[in-house]
């Protein structure tokens, strides 16, 4: 893994630094928002087709759709292919990934049968429109998470009662306002395999009556930039038992360039248990089926793709995998081909084998991998029950980087423990999970299921350590309190597999408490909360938003993210911001401005930390060092126009600036991520209209209200200024942050140098940087002066001239300019020296931009052919005279 943060462009802010088109996150201890309306949803339909979710936080980009298939199926003439599927590096090209979906099999009424999400698309979403693609991050209001984030919003003790779905779960007339969001980018929809199009589609699949929640999550932190995993849970919706139940997961690599077509051919896969230290420093087993290109042929690609499931329970336990298989493209089944019916793909879930694989070049083929497990405690699924598990889809640069990667993805989700209740005698012993007899009913005959747990785990390590082998010991009347509860130790194959060779905290006679012996051990220290999916990263990226003018390109941002708490570490974080550039992108196939450059392109241009220092002892010698470069940030300080007492908006908006302070001074609670507002979304009057009817007065500044309530909220804003650019050419910028790194010296968590740093490609703007239009003073004192770029139009200078890869939008990938263009409406229109029109464009210089571009492709769709062209510019302004140009092509 680099050392490089990911984050998506989270933020781009219009004007005066108003209205958030996204949102940074600082981790405050957020409070529920009661202005916020969440009724208000946008939902385009059940369906995701157009490619329009994906995983871009990290180095491992992925399309992800909701009815059953991940990755973009690359080279189909599909609205979806042009994604990315599995490109690693992130802008690189090279796809890993042709199409991977879930298969569930169990039997029911005695029949073997597999609900599959490739290759056969039989898990779908519902015709409901609420049954689409969800999208939420880590710092939305929503979705708090302990203890950076309010999960019970309504203080019944219930957590995150109100999932991500577009339903009102909890009745209490909102929609969606409790739930938890994990990673920086998290996606959360649902599906059933019994739906009508399924069965349309599929007359002869017989459905297990299952529906299907998946989630994915992706990280914008140097320990997980090449991971995307996976939540997903099975609920029996039919009225029948599944029995034998069992999961797995399928995937067709096809590793290359996306330019080759035949990059599937020369994949290999391989299959490894691989026992560990992780970055913890404690040993860990994960189960890996990877797929890599081989080496030799045309079109190369270095790498690995893995797939790992990561539990089956809660607590966690290391899933067993029954079965690994591998299917060569066209064989039939009986010589090691992919199955083909039900019967066949359960016999191959369930075969309990690791098929050896193929090592050679030589038996290189356009392989499939099935990677199976039995989900623990859903064996049996009863009609209403359900099962939840975890996989992941992981990068790396060679073996060893992946199974790297696949720890750190493991570590990830076992997560931390906290002391929530603040009391020590929960979470003792190694027991950290509260058991109720009510958690069983109180209607049930015989005796109570909570006397069938086991209170500790047995330890065989003890002996060896010097103590004395202990046995489990199930939970008696005597371990309830006098609400028939206890704590119990519920994770004892993850403490097992941990702390293998060490002396360990299973038995309950041993000290919990000595260093160095509980390290693989839960419910320590009063620890009895544990949240899952959770590892250290810079701040977030800042909101940003960037302006091209004349040989200039401005960035702007704010200085939310400076109140970033790391959550692993819980301490403050912040400690610099970065700008970065990235020039002579050409647009591999398969990548768009949505998706940025790859990470090599990335230049660092400036950077501008706070001013501070830690103390670094070497024997006798003390010696006081900074951070970073201590620039201080008063350099880059920003006054937008809103705020600035000496300018001609102040005036102007002093009545808004006082309505606006008070109402951030009223409401507490409310923070930049809150629009103030007299209208709500749906044209409604918002909760704050109502309380503040003089909003309505501004419903004319929604970026001045902003800006206003920013600095009202203590918040600050940057400028930086690059001016090294040429008008024309593509570039691409990032503001990122740099954090304080941490070290344990002499049991004291202090500074101690320069931390991680983020990865420009997660948050960037594109920008060209082009003339300024021209004005009626220019023109009465310079002239007409518009003109094309390049002209003579050749080969050489076209190509130097910002020339991309074509695509499907930009069949030729190549462009002219017009430049100084009148402050105006402006019609541009192209003829032939015949005086055949070709094209006409629309060019709007009203905002003082003087450019306009054009692809060479005429209004029919042709690429024009070498010649001499004319073209006119006519303005709506009267004062704009008409011109008339010449330019010329050699193709």
């Amino acid at each position: 893994m680099s050392n490089i943060l990911r984050h998506t462009a989270l933020a781009g802010i219009v004007c005066l630094f108003g209205l958030p088109i996204g949102r940074a996150y600082a981790r405050d201890d957020y409070a529920r928002h009661p202005f916020l309306d969440y009724t208000d949803k946008e939902v385009d339909g059940s369906f995701v087709l157009d490619g329009s979710f994906v995983h871009d936080a990290g180095e491992l980009q992925l399309n992800i759709t909701n009815w059953g298939l991940i990755g973009s199926r690359p080279q189909q003439d599909t609205p979806y292919s042009a994604a990315p599927s599995a490109m690693w590096p992130a802008g690189s090209g090279n796809d890993f990934l042709f199409a991977a979906g879930l298969w569930v099999g169990a039997i029911k009424n005695g029949e073997p049968l597999v609900s599959t999400g490739q290759v056969e698309n039989e898990i779908l979403p519902s015709n409901d429109p609420r049954d689409t693609i969800y999208r939420t991050g880590e710092g939305d209001p929503r979705g708090g998470r302990y203890p950076f984030g309010v999960d019970d919003d309504d203080g019944d003790g219930l957590l995150n009662e109100d999932i991500l779905d577009g339903i009102d779960n909890d009745e209490d007339g909102l929609i969606d306002e409790d739930f938890a969001a994990i990673g920086t980018q998290n996606f959360r929809f649902k599906m059933a395999d019994n739906t009508a199009l399924s069965q349309e589609l599929w007359p002869s699949h017989q459905p297990l009556d299952i529906e299907i929640t998946q989630q994915s999550f992706q990280w914008a932190t140097p320990l997980m930039e090449d991971v995307v995993a996976f939540d997903y849970t099975i609920r029996n919706i039919g009225g029948n038992d599944l029995e034998q139940l069992v999961v797995g997961f399928y995937a067709d690599a096809d590793i290359g360039p996306r330019s080759d077509g035949a990059s599937g051919q020369d994949d290999l896969v391989g299959f490894t248990r691989a026992s560990f230290r992780g970055s913890d420093r404690l040993p860990m087993t994960v189960n890996i089926a990877y797929m890599y290109d081989c080496p030799g042929g045309d079109g190369d690609v270095a790498g690995y793709i893995g797939f790992i499931f990561l539990n089956s329970s809660d607590p966690p336990t290391f899933p067993s995998v029954p079965s690994f298989q591998h299917f060569a493209a066209h064989a039939p089944f009986e010589f090691g081909g992919e199955p083909t019916n039900d019967a066949q793909r359960y016999e191959l879930l369930t075969r309990g084998e690791i098929r050896d694989f193929p090592t050679r070049c030589q038996e290189a083929n356009d392989y499939r991998v099935l990677m199976a497990f039995r989900p623990s405690g859903g064996f049996f699924l009863p009609p209403g029950g359900s099962v939840r598990f975890q996989l992941a889809i992981v990068m790396g640069e060679d073996l060893d980087e992946l199974r790297e990667n696949a720890s750190e993805a493991t570590l990830a989700y076992y997560g931390k423990w906290f002391d929530r209740d603040g009391l020590p005698s929960t979470g003792r012993f190694g027991r950290e999970t509260k058991l109720c007899k009510g958690d069983f009913g109180d209607d049930r005959g015989g005796p109570n299921p909570i006397f069938g747990f086991q209170m500790d785990c047995g330890d065989p390590v003890l002996k060896e350590c010097g103590g004395q082998l202990t046995r489990p010991r199930l939970v008696t009347a005597a371990d309830l309190d006098e609400d028939g509860c206890t704590f119990i130790n519920m994770d004892c194959n993850y403490e097992f597999d941990r702390g293998r060779g060490e002396c360990s905290c299973y038995g309950a006679q041993y000290d919990p408490y000595t260093p160095d012996l509980d390290l693989p051990c839960t419910g320590l220290d009063g620890k009895e909360h544990n949240v899952r999916w959770v590892t250290t990263a810079p701040p977030p990226s800042p909101r940003m938003r960037i302006w091209s003018t004349n040989n200039r390109v401005h960035l702007f941002w704010d200085s939310e993210v400076e109140g970033y708490i790391d959550e692993l570490n819980e301490r403050p974080a912040f400690e610099s911001y970065q700008i970065w550039r990235a020039d002579d992108w050409t647009r591999p196939e398969g990548t768009s401005i949505e998706t940025g450059p790859s990470s090599s392109l990335w230049q660092l241009v400036n950077e501008f930390d706070v001013v501070d220092s830690y103390e670094r002892i070497r024997g006798p010698i003390q010696e006081t060092l900074p951070l970073g470069f201590n620039t201080g940030l008063a350099g880059i300080g920003y006054t937008p126009r809103a705020l600035r007492e000496d300018g001609p908006e102040w005036e102007r908006l002093e009545p808004l600036r006082r309505l606006v302070e008070r109402i951030v001074q009223e409401n507490p609670t409310l923070d930049s991520r809150d629009q103030i507002r007299y209208l709500a979304p749906g044209g409604s009057v918002s909760p704050l209209g109502r309380v503040y009817p003089g909003l309505a007065d501004w419903e004319c500044c929604a970026s001045e209200i902003d800006t206003l309530a920013w600095d009202a909220m203590g918040i600050n804003f940057y400028e930086y200024i690059d001016r090294s650019v040429l008008n024309g050419l593509y570039y691409f910028y990032a503001v990122t942050t740099g954090t304080v790194g941490y070290s344990l010296v002499d049991g004291e968590t202090i500074p101690t140098g320069f931390g991680l740093s983020s990865n420009p490609r997660t948050n960037f703007e594109f920008g060209i940087p082009q003339s300024d239009a021209q004005s009626t003073a220019d023109r009465d004192s310079r002239g007409q002066n518009i003109y094309v770029v390049p002209n003579p139009a050749t080969r050489s200078s076209l190509s130097r001239f910002s020339q991309l890869e074509p695509n499907e939008d930009d069949p030729t990938g190549i462009r002219i300019e017009f430049r100084n263009l009148p402050r105006a409406l402006n019609r541009i229109k192209i003829y032939t020296l015949a005086g055949d029109l070709i094209t006409e464009l629309r060019h709007d210089g009203r905002g003082g931009a003087g450019s306009q571009s054009w692809n060479l492709v005429t209004r029919n769709g042709q690429e024009i052919v070498s010649g001499i062209y004319l073209y006119s510019v006519e303005s709506d302004n009267p004062a704009f005279s008409r011109v008339i140009g010449r330019f010329v092509v050699v193709r």
